[in-house]
This record gives structure tokens, C-alpha cells and sequence, in this order.
């Protein structure tokens, strides 16, 4: 975690990507990807100097008309003291029927 977090903050700086006062969201799907970087930024919020909230999205498409579990990710953010929104839509139906 700690060379990634190098990385992310590496690639922060160099692209300036992150200002005081930032709110960001990070759409999380659940998938190694979107929790990977949702970990780094909590990580980085600890000690950034640039002072950022964070919030974190799911969109759930509800495939085959099932709403997906996503405590491990409410838990993370529970733990971390960050906002997580669910999002229930109806995208499988409108894209596979």
C-alpha cells in the first residue's frame, strides 16, 4: 500500500490534481480498482498539506433485478468517517432488455 500511495501522491503533485477544499467523490463499483483508489486518497487525506473531503458513489444497477451488497465498502467508509451514497438505478434493464 505504501508504494501505491508513493504513486498517488507522486502523480497528484505532478498533475496538481487536488486544491484546498476539494470535495472529491470516487465512484466505487466494488471491484479491486475503485476500493484501491478509495483507500489511497483516505490514506493521503491523513497527511496531504492540501486539506480535501472525500465521498464515496456507488451506482448500483441492480443486475437481474438484485440490489448488490456493498457493506464491505460501508464498513471502510464507516471506519474512515467518509459519506457513502447508493445509488439504486435501473441500468441492466434499460442496456439488456
Amino acid at each position: 500500500m505504501q508504494k501505491l500511495l508513493s504513486l498517488v501522491r507522486a502523480g497528484v503533485d505532478k498533475y496538481n490534481m487536488i486544491e484546498d477544499g476539494d470535495k472529491i467523490a470516487v465512484c466505487v463499483s466494488g471491484g479491486k480498482d475503485s476500493v484501491c483508489l478509495l483507500l489511497c486518497l483516505i490514506n493521503l487525506k491523513i497527511f496531504y498539506p492540501k486539506k480535501f473531503d472525500l465521498c464515496a458513489v456507488t451506482l448500483d444497477p441492480q443486475f437481474y433485478g438484485e440490489c448488490a451488497d456493498y457493506s464491505e465498502i460501508e464498513e471502510i467508509c464507516k471506519k474512515n468517517d467518509i459519506p457513502y451514497i447508493i445509488k439504486r438505478n435501473d441500468l441492466y434493464h434499460i442496456i439488456f432488455e
